[in-house]
């Protein structure tokens, strides 16, 4: 993954479209099993509602070295009448390396 800014973001998960009542609260919830990053980076996924980046949903700090694990996140929303594609997009705080792990 290169992307450093929550600007360039790459989508990691995309949802499908659906369409909401408008008074309805949902929750997002997402999980990855294993994210890797290396000395001195920051995880980070952003919660998108189509192009519309909602802010952070989950983050992996690391000091030093090399740091593996899981990373989490859930948000609640209510969201306006209509149709909408929740996306989870990720990018890392430095350059270097960083991978993200998921499955079906």
């Amino acid at each position: 993954m290169t992307p450093t800014t929550a600007a360039t973001a790459a989508a990691f998960i995309t949802g499908n479209p659906v369409t909401y009542d408008g008074s309805t609260r949902i929750k997002i919830e997402f999980w990855s099993y294993a994210a890797e990053t290396a000395g001195g980076q920051s995880l980070i996924a952003n919660l998108y509602d189509g192009s519309t980046d909602l802010g952070r949903i989950g983050t992996q700090e690391n000091g030093t070295g090399t740091a593996g694990g899981t990373i989490k996140g859930e948000r609640f929303v209510t969201p306006s009448a209509g149709s909408h594609t929740y996306s989870i997009r990720v990018w890392r705080s430095t350059t270097g390396t960083t991978t993200i792990y998921a499955g079906a």
